[in-house]
């Protein structure tokens, strides 16, 4: 079943299935490369962009091991010198 921008759905009776479809179909592993690659470099355009913001929720994790959505939002909305930790 197609999705359209080029996706299509594979679907079989198990894992072992649709890697077969994949090693034998090398266009559909090759557009599967492809945009396991595109996702990758974006993913890590975005991490480059937000480091300060994912440093900071890190380093709250490291201190309190848990975050909730209130305590995230509130860190990304911080301006970078002024990191604390979320009130509570």
């Amino acid at each position: 079943m197609g999705w359209g921008a080029g996706f299509t759905v594979l679907s079989g009776a198990s894992e072992e299935e649709l890697l077969v479809t994949l090693h034998m179909n090398g266009g559909l592993q090759a557009q599967v490369e492809n945009v396991l690659a595109a996702e990758f470099r974006r993913a890590k355009k975005l991490a480059e962009e937000k480091r300060t913001e994912l440093e900071r929720i890190a380093e709250s994790l490291l201190r309190k091991k848990t975050l909730s959505a209130e305590d995230v939002l509130y860190l990304i909305s911080l301006q970078p010198r002024f990191c604390l930790d979320p009130p509570h």
